[in-house]
């Protein structure tokens, strides 16, 4: 092999290198904001959900906290984001 291919292939083998691990990172990125987004609804559907409960509730009686409310909503939301 002569000496002028060495540069060319080591060009060439980082800009792939490159390109790979871009890609790599966002595929990562994609799937943090994704889990981002689904805590975030899951919140807001909690919020909602617990606000509800207590209205609904009657005097005296206890309502469950709301972290109870966002485990259920977290888990409905993964449920479903498996089936599709």
């Amino acid at each position: 092999m002569t000496s002028i291919y060495i540069p060319f292939l080591s060009a060439l083998g980082g800009a792939i290198l490159g390109a790979l691990f871009s890609i790599g990172a966002i595929f990562v990125q994609a799937k943090v904001a994704e889990r981002r987004e689904r805590i975030r609804q899951a919140v807001m559907l909690a919020m909602e959900d617990y606000k509800v409960q207590v209205q609904n509730t009657v005097i005296g009686a206890e309502v469950y906290p709301l972290s109870i409310f966002l485990h259920r909503h977290l888990a409905i939301l993964e449920a479903v984001e498996e089936r599709v």
